[in-house]
């Protein structure tokens, strides 16, 4: 279950760093791999990640007036159910402040558009481990 998750997030952001877009149908995917793996867990914390996620998202989507990719919104529940409350604060976090840092070491960054699902999956899976090694 957690390699077909991982290999979901590295698809995920290899179409998005070519093709600046992530597709529905692998959002779908992953979140029914996230469903199934929190499902014997307490749903609480997990649910509330995931709407927590796609609120913060929602507001920047707005605020950005469209910067933020739709695709990263749809991508931000499932990563929400699989981390929780309030690991996904910290994973929009740390996701911020790695693509910022990345952003702002690019010579070329006016022009360019910052795929941000990439950076999502890698500190989703650095997080993702360290919650998971302290049960």
């Amino acid at each position: 279950m957690i390699l077909s998750i991982i290999l979901s997030l590295i698809t995920i952001s290899i179409i998005d760093i070519i093709f600046l877009r992530i597709p529905n149908w692998l959002n779908i995917i992953l979140f029914l791999n996230a469903l199934s793996y929190v499902i014997w867990y307490d749903l609480g914390q997990y649910y509330l990640g995931s709407i927590i996620g796609l609120g913060i998202f929602l507001i920047g989507y707005i605020m950005s007036k469209g910067s933020l990719g739709e695709g990263d919104i749809k991508l931000i529940p499932s990563l929400g159910l699989l981390i929780g409350f309030p690991g996904i604060l910290n994973l929009i976090l740390y996701s911020s402040l790695l693509s910022l840092t990345i952003f702002n070491f690019n010579k070329k960054r006016k022009a360019q558009v910052l795929p941000f699902a990439p950076f999502l999956s890698v500190v989703f899976i650095f997080l993702f481990i360290l919650q998971s090694s302290s049960f």
